[in-house]
């Protein structure tokens, strides 16, 4: 088996600020959100060669591929704590908009089983990518996209502070690849 994720987001926003209080630095955020997940999960099988039979070639993939991109308009607020050597802040976002879902399901078996053990021949369809639900698919649906993120810092000097921080991003509504699969094997 084989997996692979990649998540990458952006946001552009226009900030409003607010009068600041005591050590304490209010901004109010609107703008626009993009975010891409792409995953892929590959499932690989091969039949060993056992002598003194023929050499027999029974070799299977079936690949599973998800994209999801996220558009929309996000609000949030952003608060920022500034008193002696402790700097903090935290930053809350809320996105709504569409998420466009593409699921592409691939398979193929290279088999000699079908030539008395000669050449190879390809068939479409794997074990669980088969015809039936094999190609590309898509579609667009509504989501949510929360974001969350807290930083504190500590001033070393007037030049240099050390920040530690967390931030969660969660996306509603995304395809993954192993939803994908179909578990009720077809044997025919």
């Amino acid at each position: 088996c084989d997996w692979s994720s990649d998540v990458c987001s952006s946001d552009l926003n226009v900030t409003w600020v607010m009068p600041p209080r005591d050590a304490w630095r209010v901004d109010l955020l609107g703008g626009f959100r993009f975010l891409q997940l792409r995953e892929s999960y590959t499932i690989t099988t091969s039949s060993p060669y056992n002598p003194p039979n023929p050499s027999d070639i029974w070799n299977t993939t079936d690949a599973f591929d998800a994209r999801n991109r996220f558009y929309g308009l996000q609000v949030g607020a952003r608060a920022a704590y500034d008193q002696g050597p402790w700097v903090g802040g935290v930053t809350g976002k809320l996105a709504l908009g569409t998420m466009q879902q593409r699921v592409s399901v691939n398979g193929f078996l290279e088999t000699n089983d079908y030539t008395n053990y000669g050449p190879t021949q390809i068939f479409p369809g794997g074990y669980f990518a088969l015809p039936t639900n094999s190609g590309d698919h898509s579609r667009n649906t509504f989501a949510v996209v929360p974001e969350v993120a807290l930083n504190l810092g500590y001033r070393l000097t007037s030049q240099a502070t050390a920040y530690v921080g967390y931030s969660f991003l969660y996306a509603s509504n995304v395809a993954r690849p192993g939803q994908q699969i179909n578990r009720n094997i077809n044997p025919t």
